[in-house]
């Protein structure tokens, strides 16, 4: 293990603000052990701000990307503020610590990162060249009353919640190989495929287990307690829940156990402090869907930039390409 990888595990132990996807298990488990790296700033002896990326050369062409690694909604800046600090200050503070990090950066042809919803000054970024794409995810933010809760849902929800409650049972810590068999054949039979490989999910259930920062929930009918009707893989951090993995059979639809197990994970966490994180999506479809959860729409941002002759022309002949086919 290089320095600052070993300055930031000592760094996460002790700052219990960083988001789980920062962290050096996580990357370990998405990215592999030796892709990715830690920018470190610094004042004096004290880390003030860490930027761990993946970092990869792709296989075919060898361009050196900068990218989300698999299962990852956020990664980016992670800044420590000074207490009572102005909020001119603190935009001059983050200008500094940014432009630090962009200094720092290795050499690469495409990045492409999402920044925590936190973070919303980008213009050191945008000074240097980089461009932005707002994304969105939708929260829960209050989970402490679960009356509450429930009545913030739209009408068809609560119809599911109901409904599933009739015809399953709600069960936890399915079994990893029987969850990773399950979600690939549920994708199977929309005419899906994993995006990613097993092993990747396979490292992280493994190890959000073993750190104590995720589970499995899944539901069965109550006539036949070994058909899985629909589970979902949640991982939690100090701040929030994140339904990172959802998986449903599609010949189960009418039943709805998402709404249920959504719902189940919201009561278990209802003393934490916690928000639930849906993790957004920019298909209308599933936006749909988790708006009607009472949550609230939350935006984020994706900074990108072509940093390479070579790559500037493989995204054009791309776009062309893609143009053509359509």
């Amino acid at each position: 293990m290089n320095q600052p990888k070993e300055k930031y595990l000592g760094f996460c132990q002790n700052e219990d603000k960083i988001p789980i996807f920062s962290m050096p298990w996580w990357l370990d488990a998405v990215c592999g052990e030796n892709n990715w790296d830690v920018i470190l700033i610094e004042n004096g002896n004290e880390i003030v701000a860490s930027f761990p990326f993946y970092f990869h050369t792709e296989s075919r062409l060898k361009f050196k990307q900068i990218e989300m690694p698999a299962l990852t909604q956020k990664l980016g800046p992670f800044i420590k503020y000074p207490e009572k600090q102005s909020y001119s200050s603190k935009l001059s503070y983050e200008k500094a610590i940014m432009q630090q990090i962009i200094q720092c950066l290795p050499n690469y042809d495409f990045l492409a990162i999402n920044f925590d919803y936190k973070y919303t000054n980008w213009l050191p970024f945008y000074w240097n060249g980089f461009q932005q794409t707002t994304r969105y995810t939708y929260i829960v933010e209050d989970l402490s009353n679960d009356e509450i809760v429930f009545n913030s849902f739209a009408g068809n929800k609560k119809t599911d919640i109901r409904k599933a409650t009739k015809n399953v049972l709600v069960k936890y810590d399915l079994e990893c190989e029987d969850f990773i068999t399950f979600y690939v054949n549920a994708l199977k039979k929309k005419n899906e495929n994993l995006a990613y490989s097993p092993s990747i999910l396979r490292k992280l259930i493994t190890k959000a287990y073993f750190y104590n920062k995720g589970r499995i929930i899944y539901s069965v009918g109550k006539d036949n307690p070994n058909d899985i009707y629909g589970a979902i893989f949640y991982v939690w951090d100090n701040d929030s829940i994140y339904s990172l993995v959802t998986a449903f059979d599609v010949t189960h639809g009418n039943v709805a156990s998402s709404s249920l197990l959504f719902y189940q994970i919201m009561k278990d966490f209802k003393n934490s402090g916690l928000k639930f994180d849906f993790e957004g999506s920019m298909i209308e479809q599933i936006e749909r869907s988790y708006n009607k959860f009472g949550t609230i729409q939350v935006p984020y941002f994706r900074i990108s930039k072509i940093n390479s002759l070579k790559y500037k022309i493989f995204s054009l002949l791309s776009e062309l390409r893609n143009e053509f086919r359509n």
